[in-house]
């Protein structure tokens, strides 16, 4: 009758957390800067007793993605920066589709800034950017990839390369096919990578001269 279902949707998950979680993704999210008294970037980062802080941000963060609420995505983004949101969770690239393109890839070119990254993260922001991709992103992208290269991490970049071959412009003032190409002729030969630079150029190259076609 309430809408609730008393069934967590994984064992890990306490029935009583997962009732909690529940109640506060039905609330309006206007409820808690009135009840609360502060704005959303400040109300995220207030202390939770009985170590619920995670399933409180988790029933904010499915309010947020049903009332698109790009306020309070934004928000929830920066102070769960360092938590791996469970399945239960609104996922990160979800909250990140509430805010604006340009929002999204200044997120997107910090996230390919760090040294280390989830398994997964980096390709996740960068599939739901909205191309064009502006030139902040497609340095950072390049630098990631540029830094996987010599580093002799395949991993890093390859679920990354056939994305970037999408996203990346080709008729800006940077060049990712001769990039691409020059980071191929640098990787390890015993790895997948110079395979995976080539056909990445090879994709990209094929896009620019379909574009000089059409102009």
């Amino acid at each position: 009758r309430d809408g609730l279902d008393p069934r967590p949707p994984d064992k890990r998950i306490g029935a009583k957390a997962w009732l909690l979680v529940q109640i506060i993704a039905a609330a309006p999210l206007d409820l808690w800067p009135e009840v609360l008294g502060g704005p959303p970037a400040d109300l995220v980062a207030l202390p939770v007793a009985d170590d619920f802080v995670v399933d409180v941000h988790a029933g904010w963060r499915i309010a947020a993605a049903r009332q698109r609420n790009a306020e309070w995505a934004r928000a929830l983004l920066r102070v769960d920066a360092d938590v791996p949101p469970h399945r239960a969770w609104t996922s990160d690239e979800a909250l990140a589709a509430l805010l604006d393109d340009d929002e999204r890839q200044a997120r997107a070119a910090a996230m390919l800034a760090q040294d280390v990254l989830r398994p997964g993260t980096a390709e996740a922001a960068l599939q739901g950017c909205p191309v064009p991709w502006n030139r902040p992103l497609v340095s950072a992208v390049l630098a990631f990839v540029a830094r996987a290269v010599r580093s002799g991490a395949p991993a890093a970049i390859g679920g990354l390369l056939p994305i970037a071959a999408r996203g990346l412009p080709v008729d800006g003032a940077l060049d990712p096919v001769a990039e691409f190409r020059r980071l191929a002729d640098e990787a390890p030969e015993m790895t997948v990578l110079p395979t995976a630079l080539r056909r990445a150029a090879n994709v990209l190259d094929l896009r620019r001269r379909f574009l000089e076609e059409l102009h």
